[in-house]
């Protein structure tokens, strides 16, 4: 029964009596349902992790469809953060804030599920550099990074990424490329041939690939494919931070103007990068050596060989380009 009276001291009590004849001996059958619906309600501070995966990503299909088809489930997303309550002091927020590190605050200051200590792309945002509208921006140069992985099923992944350049000197991460295991590198080179179809065609240029050069048997065997394909540059023990540096710089932005870098997120009508956005919030510094971790950096990788193909900018990214392209404005 989900009849609710108030008891002696003051508290809603639910009678909760069983009745199996379908009727209350206190409240009748009006009370009486074999269909109660049960709300369970879970709080948690931003974190990384399968929480994030289901409740602010909404990654949990597999679970529902494992309750049945009649199990009338629904699961919802509430983001709470604290200058959402107007009954805390004005200046709670930066009490709060006091002694927090960047990436503490946009965790638990801005609710940020994917930000973590040692992130290595800090300045990457979902909400500033994914690219929401389904028209692509004019551009006369695409170039593409590529990882080599092995053939087993169980190695490292082989991975490549497709970048537009525009006029203005941005970046517009448009596909990828994300495979291991047998004839991994016959999929490859069918993906980049598709690839200049769908993006090197319509400008009348090849695409210009890069790779490591540690593989330069993948590199040879994408030339002789005919690839316009070069081995990439890495100078000096910090080869992998002088390259993540060059990156971060296109990463950039500031409130009001553009960044350097843009991808299509998974679902965009023209494309899709949902595995390079993944590596992108998990990539990450061993909080003690502060060396790059080897993992989960495939994409990235990829990512930067093909930014060795732009030069540097000198200065920060966002004012250079600040209301440069117009049509950019509601990226």
């Amino acid at each position: 029964c989900r009849s609710f009276s108030r008891g002696s001291d003051g508290e809603w009590v639910l009678c909760g009596a069983r009745c199996p004849g379908g009727n209350c001996e206190l409240h009748g059958s009006e009370w009486v349902s074999d269909q109660v619906p049960y709300y369970f309600v879970a709080t948690a501070n931003p974190w990384p992790g399968w929480y994030a995966e289901w409740f602010a990503k909404g990654e949990m299909a597999e679970g529902l469809e494992a309750l049945g088809p009649d199990s009338d489930v629904s699961v919802h997303f509430v983001q709470s953060l604290m200058r959402d309550n107007v009954y805390l002091p004005r200046n709670y927020e930066a009490l709060a804030s006091t002694g927090l590190t960047p990436e503490e605050r946009r965790r638990f200051i801005d609710g940020e599920f994917g930000v973590f200590t040692g992130m290595v792309y800090e300045m990457f945002d979902r909400r500033v550099h994914a690219w929401k509208q389904p028209e692509i921006p004019m551009y006369n140069r695409v170039i593409g990074g590529l990882d080599f992985g092995n053939e087993s099923s169980t190695g490292h992944y082989t991975t490549g990424v497709v970048l537009l350049v525009t006029p203005s000197g941005r970046l517009m991460m448009v596909d990828e490329f994300k495979r291991r295991g047998p004839k991994v590198y016959e999929q490859q080179g069918l993906w980049m041939q598709k690839m200049q179809e769908k993006w090197g065609k319509p400008i009348g240029k090849k695409i210009e690939w890069r790779g490591d050069k540690a593989q330069g048997l993948g590199i040879k065997m994408m030339a002789d494919l005919g690839f316009n394909i070069t081995k990439s540059n890495k100078p000096g023990m910090d080869r992998i931070d002088v390259g993540i540096r060059h990156c971060a710089g296109l990463l950039n932005h500031e409130p009001g103007s553009y960044p350097g870098f843009f991808y299509l997120p998974e679902g965009h009508p023209q494309g899709g990068c949902p595995q390079f956005e993944k590596e992108m919030m998990e990539y990450r510094r061993d909080p003690e050596t502060l060396k790059v971790v080897k993992e989960s950096d495939d994409m990235v990788d990829a990512f930067r060989y093909a930014c060795e193909l732009i030069q540097g900018i000198s200065g920060d990214p966002s004012k250079l380009f600040k209301n440069s392209l117009p049509q950019m404005d509601a990226a």
